[in-house]
């Protein structure tokens, strides 16, 4: 392409960037795009350096002429050129920090950005895909299943991406799904750009797809994000962190900060971590707050956390024996912990475990007294409860609407947890 050594091809990655704005933005207003009108001027002095730069100055001019009569093609035709000859500028110095998450793995990718498909066979896909209309949703499903090949191509897989924000949320949710499904990590660049940590559904269902496909290999996304991240974004953002050990330390952080739907996220995450450390803070937490605790090691097995229902509930039934003399208050919030105890231990198991349902079971008639004197309706119908509703799910099981004894609650949770994770002890 003429002498590269001399020549400044800085004015055509300002050219590509303006390209996709453009995309993201609509054909509608390429008219008013000023600035796409001032890369092409600084990109002209280069279309007499090689045949191939004259055929991309060739096709931006058609893009820009009033006189177009299919922009949505000639913008694809126009950037995916430009891609290919970028690729082709490896040895050229560009300013800035290569970024690993942007990079495309030329092995992993081979064949995967053009397939031999001219733009007439992909238009109605394309536009399925980013505009909004009646029938494009079955139209976009009939062509996955019987020309998933079509999905193979960088064209496509630029506005499946834009799909994730379609007004159809059946046709967002399907594209979300089919990117998970097919573990195609040639997309995670068009995911990275553009993301706007501030945004909607549409940047939720990025995080979804991002955390599948990339896992752990994104973590500096996720915690770069966080920065300015907001409501449903920050929340899938926070469950990302999951997937590196590493962010311990930044999730004890947050436990401290995030409030609502973010703190329980935080403290769900922490109550998988087997690292002594994040016991510690549970056990301190557990001092002033046993109520708290219980809650968020209801769905977790990890060792410590049995070890630290155990805790609690040795606590609290040391409480029993003096329940007499105990204000209403304080019976009605030992009732509260001994029911979340019980909801608590499901799934666990280990000596100390086995210890617990022994205390609970050596003093049943003073629990059942008090049980029967403070339990109450649970406040929403959706909240299941071992004493009425079941232990699992509201829905699944069906029990008598009388209140159960404690024996009987523990029976069925005992049940339950030998099936859900078969303990020894």
């Amino acid at each position: 392409m003429g002498d590269k050594g001399n020549m400044n091809t800085e004015s055509i990655y300002e050219l590509q960037d303006r390209l996709r704005a453009a995309c993201i933005a609509g054909t509608n207003l390429l008219s008013e795009d000023f600035r796409l009108r001032r890369a092409f001027e600084a990109f002209k002095p280069l279309e007499t350096a090689s045949p191939v730069f004259a055929k991309v100055g060739e096709l931006t001019e058609k893009l820009l002429s009033p006189d177009c009569q299919n922009q949505q093609g000639a913008l694809l035709d126009t950037i995916t050129l430009v891609d290919a000859v970028i690729c082709t500028l490896g040895t050229v110095d560009v300013k800035g920090e290569v970024e690993t998450a942007g990079i495309i793995n030329a092995e992993e990718n081979a064949g995967s950005l053009i397939i031999n498909v001219p733009y007439s066979t992909l238009k109605e896909l394309l536009e399925a895909l980013t505009t909004s209309g009646g029938g494009h949703y079955g139209y976009v499903c009939d062509t996955h299943e019987n020309n998933p090949e079509l999905f193979r191509d960088y064209r496509v897989k630029y506005a499946l991406v834009q799909a994730l924000g379609a007004s159809y949320t059946e046709l967002a949710d399907k594209v979300e799904q089919w990117m998970k499904e097919d573990n195609d990590k040639t997309i995670l660049p068009l995911l990275y750009k553009d993301f706007d940590p501030k945004g909607k559904k549409e940047m939720v269902r990025r995080v979804k797809v991002i955390s599948t496909l990339a896992g752990a290999k994104a973590n500096d996304f996720y915690v770069k994000m966080l920065e300015e991240a907001q409501k449903d974004v920050r929340l899938e953002l926070i469950d990302a962190l999951r997937h590196e050990p590493k962010n311990m330390s930044l999730l004890l952080d947050m436990s401290k900060t995030e409030k609502g739907k973010n703190k329980d996220k935080v403290f769900e995450l922490l109550a998988e971590i087997k690292d002594v450390k994040v016991h510690e803070y549970f056990k301190e937490l557990a001092k002033k707050k046993p109520e708290i605790v219980l809650k968020y090691l209801k769905n977790t097995t990890v060792d410590w956390s049995s070890e630290l229902v155990a805790d609690i509930c040795n606590m609290v039934t040391e409480k029993i024996d003096m329940i007499d003399s105990a204000s209403d208050e304080e019976k009605i919030k030992i009732s509260d912990t001994l029911q979340s105890i019980v909801r608590t231990i499901f799934g666990k198991g280990g000596a100390d475990i086995c210890e617990c349902y022994r205390r609970l079971l050596a003093k049943k008639e003073k629990i059942n007294q008090l049980l029967k004197k403070t339990w109450k309706k649970p406040k929403y119908d959706y909240e299941y409860d071992v004493f009425k509703r079941g232990v699992l799910n509201p829905n699944r099981y069906t029990y008598d609407t009388k209140e159960l004894d404690i024996e009987t609650a523990l029976g069925k949770v005992l049940h339950h947890s030998l099936i859900a994770n078969p303990d020894t002890d």
